[in-house]
């Protein structure tokens, strides 16, 4: 997911972004960059990150990141 374009998604917040992703021993930080928003820092604990094959959720906090728009009827 490195430097992809993916899908931002938190409760009515979608929009599209470049995710630059650092991990340590807690968990992983997402950095999101876009056109339509600043940039900002999503962040989420090893324990309760999901991955599956086109995305990336936390569980407790909202947020989820996917390779292709979740709900294309929004546009």
């Amino acid at each position: 997911f490195q430097g992809s374009k993916m899908w931002f998604h938190e409760k009515h917040l979608l929009f599209e972004s470049t995710v630059n992703i650092e991990t340590d021993a807690w968990g992983a930080r997402i950095t999101l960059s876009s056109i339509a928003h600043p940039d900002f820092t999503i962040s989420g604990r090893w324990d309760m990150i999901r991955f599956g094959l086109d995305y990336i959720g936390c569980a407790m906090v909202g947020w989820s990141l996917y390779s292709e728009c979740p709900y294309p009827e929004w546009f």
